[in-house]
């Protein structure tokens, strides 16, 4: 929802048991989180939050995920007719490099709220990799269990205003939390002959007391 946005998640990676000495396959980076807040908005343009590919395998490896869509959140306080596309599709799995190895599954899709204007969204999942021909299982590429990425979410909410906060609720209080001594093992005097059960004031610390005065 929009507050609680996240990024993107990144694909998992594929094996790389036979990249010794080349680029090892990876997953692809998810997408960002983009916050636009506006009394309006005008003219065209396009928004990307989307995953990615990761590192092609070298050799006989398998293909890594692709990366998850991100968020995004635009408000415009004034109802706008701007043209905007946003985006925030999963990334494409990789394909593995050899046959009947797996390949990448795809990225699932991003979160997409808006208020004020209806953008062009797409929240699509990525498409997974394929496996290379010429197996005995499967003499045709194909995916090869590999799952294309789950659709996002976009809707329409009440998105609340950016404001100034009171200065009273952004004041941190110099608080210090003391935990007194008031009995060990049954008694409570020390061997020194200090009675535990008696607040005793430390006259050079300034936060030994019983209140602490919060000052602007």
């Amino acid at each position: 929802s929009f507050n609680r946005m996240i990024m993107g998640g990144g694909g998992g990676a594929g094996t790389a048991n036979n990249s010794p000495n080349g680029p090892t396959p990876s997953g692809g980076g998810g997408g960002g989180i983009v916050i636009l807040r506006a009394g309006q908005i005008a003219g065209t343009g396009t928004i990307e939050a989307n995953g990615i590919q990761g590192v092609e395998p070298e050799g006989t490896d398998g293909g890594g995920g692709g990366g998850a869509g991100g968020s995004v959140m635009v408000l415009s306080v004034d109802p706008s007719s701007a043209s905007l596309t946003i985006n925030a599709k999963g990334g494409n799995g990789l394909n593995s490099g050899f046959r009947e190895h797996g390949p990448g599954g795809g990225g699932g899709g991003g979160y997409i709220a808006y208020q004020g204007l209806t953008p062009i969204a797409d929240i699509s999942g990525g498409q997974p990799g394929v496996d290379k021909a010429g197996g005995t299982v499967n003499p045709d590429p194909d995916p090869y269990g590999a799952t294309p990425g789950g659709q996002g979410l976009t809707e329409a909410a009440t998105i609340p205003e950016a404001g100034v906060k009171p200065g009273a609720e952004c004041l941190i209080p110099n608080v210090l939390l003391v935990k007194r001594i008031t009995q060990i093992n049954g008694g409570t005097t020390t061997k020194d002959g200090d009675d535990l059960s008696i607040y005793n004031q430390d006259n050079s610390n300034p936060y030994d007391d019983n209140k602490v005065d919060i000052t602007e």
